[in-house]
């Protein structure tokens, strides 16, 4: 896994070619290098600093180090934490505003400043009026000179926010005349409508 380091770890039990069968000749590991510290498939590794030990050492030399072989660095898996979600008034929509301030981080960066993200989008799970609703989130993503070598592992998660009621105003009301009865009542005529009420809605 990319950890901004050309360092790989040398595995396996190396042969001697050559060696002659009852002389007492081992190989002492040297290191093992990728080409660069970059993520990528089928990487070229190179071997440097192997030697040879043993009470039969003096009587060989070490013709070449070992031969370069392919390997992969995977990209790093990093997450982004600190994310929130502002409450709204109710809209109609699932639509949620993103919040993000100096709190965000992404978890497991190496490369600092040079590994950045792309703001999402948020929604309600619902859109109705609710408190501590889950917030989920969308196409957030890498950005950076570095972001090649990680991988965005989940969205953010693990927001709540809250949808407070819209207030509304009843307009266009109005009562019929009437001829003096004695009585406090009237009588209201049809056509009143709700100022502020969310189209297609009941």
């Amino acid at each position: 896994v990319y950890d901004t380091s050309t360092q790989v770890r040398v595995l396996g039990t190396p042969s001697i070619d050559g060696k002659l069968d009852d002389d007492d000749l081992a190989v002492n590991y040297g290191q093992a290098n990728f080409t660069d510290k970059n993520a990528g498939n089928s990487k070229t590794v190179n071997f440097s600093g192997f030697s040879l030990s043993g009470q039969d050492a003096a009587n060989y030399t070490l013709s070449s180090q070992p031969a370069s072989v392919l390997a992969d660095i995977e990209k790093r898996p990093v997450t982004i934490v600190g994310v929130d979600a502002d409450d709204k008034i109710y809209n109609g929509t699932v639509d949620a505003t993103v919040i993000t301030n100096e709190n965000v981080q992404i978890v497991n960066n190496l490369d600092g400043e040079n590994l950045s993200y792309v703001r999402g989008k948020a929604a309600f799970s619902d859109k109705s009026v609710g408190t501590d609703k889950l917030v989920s989130f969308t196409e957030f993503t890498l950005s950076g000179s570095s972001s090649s070598n990680y991988v965005l592992e989940s969205q953010p998660a693990n927001v709540t926010a809250n949808i407070t009621p819209k207030s509304i105003t009843i307009i266009n009301i109005f009562v019929e005349n009437k001829p003096y009865d004695g009585l406090n009542t009237a009588k209201i005529l049809p056509g009143a409508s709700l100022a502020g009420l969310i189209s297609g809605d009941d």
